[in-house]
C-alpha cells in the first residue's frame, strides 16, 4: 500500500504533467496574446482534475477587484510582508490555490520564516491535497509565532471584524492537515493547543468538532462525549452552525435526518457539504459504512472541493477503497 508521501508525490508529477500537456494543446489553438484560462486548479485524491469552484458572477466581480488591488499593492510594495499576504489570500479566494502557494513562495525567499506567510502557505497546501507540506509549514509557523505577539487575522470581507488570531489558526489548520493525513493523535494534540489561546465561540466550534471526530476515530468514545460538553444550543456561533448542529446531533438533540434537509444551517454554500460529511463520519465510527459511503460520495458532487469537509470526505473514500461518484460502478452493473 502506497504511504501518504509516495501518493502526494504521485499526485504532484500527474498534476505537473497534466498542466505541461495542457498548455502545450491549448497553444497550438489560442491565438498569439490571447488569455489562456487555466481550467484544472487542482488534482484530487484520486488523481482527477478540480476545475474552478463555483461562485456567483457578483462575487466573482468582487473578488476579482479586490485582487487587482491587492495585487497591485504588492507589487508596489515588495518589503511590505502584508501586502505579500493579501495578495495571496485573494488569489486564493479566487480559486487561484496554485497561484497563492507561489506568491507565498516567493515571499519566503524575501522573509524566510515568517510565520504569517508559511501559515497561509500551509493552509492553501491543505487545500491543494499537500497535507505533507501543510504540517511543515504549519509546525514551523507555530514555532516561529510562538516568540512573538498574536495578532488578529482580518477575514474576506474589507468590512468583516477579525474574530481569529494569527497563532489560533496556525493550530486550527495544523490539526485540520493532520485529521486528512490520517493522523488522528496528532490532530487532536493541535486542536488543544488551539483551545489553550482565547477563542471565539465560532473557532471552539469548528476545534471541538475536529476533536471529537479524531477521538472517535481513535475508540475514545467517553472522551468524545466530554469533548461536547461546553457544547449549547445558543452558542453566539456566526459562521459554523453548521459544526454546531452536528454537536448537538452527536450529543442526541438532533436526528442525522434533520440535517440533511434543505436549508437547515443556512444560505452558505458550504453547509450541506459540512452537515453531510459530519453525519456521513458519525455513521462511519457506528459501524454503518455504506450509509458512511454514500454521504461522502454525495458530499464530492456539491463542487466545493475546497472545503475541509469535501477533502476529509475524499480521504475517508481512499482510506475506505471506495470510488468517487464519477468512478462508481453504473447502477446494475
Amino acid at each position: 500500500m502506497m504511504n501518504v508521501q509516495t501518493r502526494v508525490l504521485r499526485r504532484s508529477l500527474l498534476f505537473t504533467a497534466g498542466c505541461l500537456l495542457a498548455v502545450a494543446l491549448r497553444a497550438q489553438e489560442v491565438p498569439a496574446g490571447a488569455p489562456v484560462p487555466s481550467k484544472t486548479t487542482a488534482l484530487s485524491l484520486f488523481g482527477e482534475p478540480l476545475t474552478a469552484i463555483p461562485m456567483s458572477a457578483t462575487a466573482q466581480q468582487e473578488r476579482e477587484e479586490r485582487y487587482r488591488v491587492a495585487k497591485a499593492a504588492a507589487e508596489a510594495r515588495p518589503d511590505d510582508v502584508e501586502a505579500q499576504v493579501w495578495w495571496g489570500r485573494r488569489a486564493a479566494w479566487l480559486g487561484r490555490f496554485q497561484e497563492a502557494v507561489d506568491v507565498f513562495s516567493r515571499a519566503l525567499v524575501r522573509f524566510p520564516g515568517d510565520p504569517r506567510l508559511l501559515r497561509h502557505r500551509g493552509h492553501r497546501y491543505i487545500t491543494l491535497r499537500r497535507f505533507d507540506l501543510a504540517v511543515g509549514d504549519l509546525k514551523e509557523a507555530a514555532r516561529r509565532a510562538s516568540g512573538g505577539s498574536d495578532v488578529a487575522e482580518e477575514g474576506e470581507g474589507s468590512a468583516k471584524v477579525p474574530t481569529d488570531t494569527l497563532r489560533s489558526n496556525i493550530w486550527y489548520h495544523l490539526g485540520i492537515a493532520h485529521y486528512l493525513a490520517g493522523d488522528f493523535e496528532a490532530a487532536l494534540h493541535a486542536e488543544r493547543e488551539c483551545l489553550r489561546l482565547p477563542y471565539t465561540p465560532d473557532r471552539e466550534a469548528g476545534v471541538r468538532f475536529w476533536s471529537y471526530l479524531a477521538l472517535r476515530r481513535l475508540g475514545r468514545l467517553e472522551e468524545a462525549r466530554r469533548e461536547l460538553s461546553p457544547i449549547r444550543p445558543n452558542m453566539a456561533v456566526v459562521e459554523n452552525r453548521a459544526y454546531l448542529l452536528l454537536m448537538m446531533m452527536y450529543k442526541g438533540e438532533l436526528s442525522p435526518d434533520s440535517l440533511l434537509a434543505p436549508g437547515v444551517a443556512g444560505n452558505d454554500p458550504l453547509d450541506p457539504v459540512i452537515l453531510r460529511y459530519g453525519v456521513g463520519a458519525w455513521y462511519l465510527v457506528e459501524g454503518r459504512r455504506a450509509e458512511a459511503v454514500q454521504l461522502d460520495r454525495e458530499v464530492l458532487t456539491f463542487g466545493q472541493w475546497h472545503s475541509f469537509a469535501h477533502i476529509a470526505a475524499e480521504a475517508d473514500l481512499q482510506r475506505l477503497g471506495e470510488t468517487p461518484p464519477s468512478r462508481s460502478p453504473a447502477p446494475g452493473a
